[in-house]
């Protein structure tokens, strides 16, 4: 998968063996380039503007337990799943998944990207209650289907643009909805069981 957030470059001390001067040379080289690699390169931050409109962005969440006549999106610019929560008091349930396919047919290559429901650290804290922001940074080609339960009136699911210093366009390019509802005829495998598949779909 590509890189996300963006890597900056790391600064590693060491001991000055030879001429102090050349030596504190080198060390402002190397931090002038690591200060440039923050300020001239674009930085992935959610563009949260783009929830004031409630149209953009907003993501259709197929029911949980559906198969057939899926919802489809295009993933055309990085960006984060935004699980908005509206009124009331918080309550964790309901949950959502998100599956990732190279192709908008989803007849192959259908992996998991994030599962609200994994208990790995105990409790639901996949999503449920805690993680409600994921980034994610498609290819040019990367697909989506949503499913699970959180349309109950208290929360919303959104897909956030990244704000990248240089960029400040809306959430309305950064999904295509595919005009094609699809069936999942495959097996949805997770993204570690097979990582080289998985990365295709963000190539």
């Amino acid at each position: 998968m590509a890189d996300f957030p963006r890597k900056y470059l790391v600064y590693v001390p060491k001991s000055i063996t030879g001429d102090v001067d050349e030596a504190l040379d080198e060390f402002d080289a190397a931090l002038a380039a690591r200060r440039g690699s923050v300020r001239n390169t674009g930085v992935f931050l959610p563009n949260m503007s783009a929830i004031t409109d409630t149209n953009v962005g907003k993501l259709t969440v197929n029911d949980g337990t559906a198969t057939t006549n899926l919802t489809v999106f295009k993933v055309n610019r990085p960006g984060f799943f935004y699980y908005q929560h509206w009124k009331g008091m918080w309550d964790p349930s309901g949950w959502f998944q998100v599956l990732v396919c190279k192709d908008n047919t989803f007849r192959s290559g259908v992996y998991e990207y994030f599962n609200s429901k994994d208990t790995t650290s105990g409790s639901g804290s996949g999503g449920n209650d805690h993680a409600n922001m994921i980034p994610f940074n498609p290819g040019s080609s990367t697909y989506i289907i949503v499913r699970g339960t959180v349309n109950n009136g208290k929360k919303t699911l959104y897909y956030i643009p990244a704000w990248t210093g240089v960029s400040n366009k809306g959430g309305s390019d950064s999904l295509t909805v595919q005009t094609n509802k699809v069936n999942l005829t495959v097996p949805v495998v997770s993204g570690s069981a097979n990582d080289d598949g998985f990365k295709q779909c963000f190539a």
